[in-house]
C-alpha cells in the first residue's frame, strides 16, 4: 500500500500513481454488481472482478463500501 499517512494529497497522489481509474470505481459507487459493469463496459466480468479486486487493494479497503467511502472522503469520485 502507498498511503503513508499524508492524508487527502496522499491517497489522490496513490491513486493517481497506482492506476485507480473511473469508470469503476463510480459504478462500484452507484451500487452495481460485478455482472452489471461488465455489461455496461462491454467486458468480461472476470475483468470487472480483477479491477474491483484490485481498486480495494490499492485502497486498502476491506470491502467495497469501504472502498467508495474512501474514494468519496478523498475525492476520488462524486455521488
Amino acid at each position: 500500500m502507498c498511503l503513508d499517512g499524508g492524508g487527502q494529497n496522499d491517497v489522490k497522489r496513490c491513486a493517481a500513481r497506482r492506476g485507480v481509474g473511473r469508470p469503476q470505481p463510480a459504478a462500484v459507487a452507484e451500487g452495481m454488481s460485478n455482472p452489471t459493469i461488465a455489461a455496461h463496459l462491454r467486458i468480461s466480468g472476470y475483468t470487472v472482478k480483477f479491477h474491483v479486486a484490485s481498486i480495494l487493494t490499492k485502497l486498502g479497503a476491506a470491502s467495497r463500501t469501504q472502498a467508495v467511502t474512501l474514494g468519496v472522503r478523498h475525492g476520488l469520485i462524486s455521488l
